[in-house]
């Protein structure tokens, strides 16, 4: 490691920080790359070079957030379906309905007609590899003879989809500002057993 390279990093992630703050305040569209330079105390050149322009810097900050949210769907399953789904989904929602995840959220959907690329990263990065994760367990209890064989993307999908109602649709359209833990358990619990009910049986 030379002796420019921590500066360099800290420069870039004081770049990050700084378009965090500005994207969430201000939304895509409105942020300038001059403005995120101003704060951050460097050039329009050093964004450039650290991340190319401003797409690039907004798929950086969603890199961040989906990475983690992979993370959480990294947790160990239990041994039965239904405990292993609350688990795996409270870990989830609770990730989603971080106040900075909820403000990005917001803004990246209503801008997503004018960013179709990044709202394609976004996905492809965050709730595609949630549900391949999910998948995969799925498909391990098929194995074990817990769960049904049958698309298990698409059942991975669905539950996601159960996951992203109520809620978090509540979160997301401000009419609930936060959610308590025993909120998220419950939502947890009642898209586990709407999903069970629809795809744990066996047909």
């Amino acid at each position: 490691m030379t002796g420019a390279e921590p500066a360099e990093s800290a420069a870039a992630g004081r770049v990050l920080k700084v378009a965090e703050r500005l994207f969430l305040k201000k939304g895509y569209k409105a942020t300038t790359i001059r403005e995120i330079a101003a704060a951050s105390k460097v050039s329009n050149a050093t964004i450039v070079k650290y991340f190319g322009g401003k797409p690039e810097l907004f798929v950086a900050l969603v890199g961040g957030v989906t990475a983690r949210m992979i993370g959480a769907a990294a947790i160990d399953f239990a041994e039965l379906p239904e405990q292993g789904l609350q688990i795996w989904g409270a870990a989830v929602l609770r990730l989603l309905l971080e106040p900075r995840v909820v403000m990005a959220a917001r803004h990246l959907y209503s801008d997503v007609s004018m960013l179709p690329d990044l709202a394609k990263t976004y996905y492809a990065r965050g709730p595609a590899k949630l549900a391949g994760s999910l998948s995969l367990q799925l498909q391990r209890w098929a194995g074990m003879g817990l769960f049904p064989e049958q698309d298990f993307l698409a059942a991975a999908e669905w539950f996601m989809h159960l996951l992203g109602g109520g809620l978090y649709q509540r979160v997301m359209m401000g009419l609930q500002r936060r959610a308590s833990d025993a909120e998220i358990a419950a939502a947890a619990r009642e898209a586990t057993r709407v999903f069970l009910a629809a795809f744990g049986e066996r047909k």
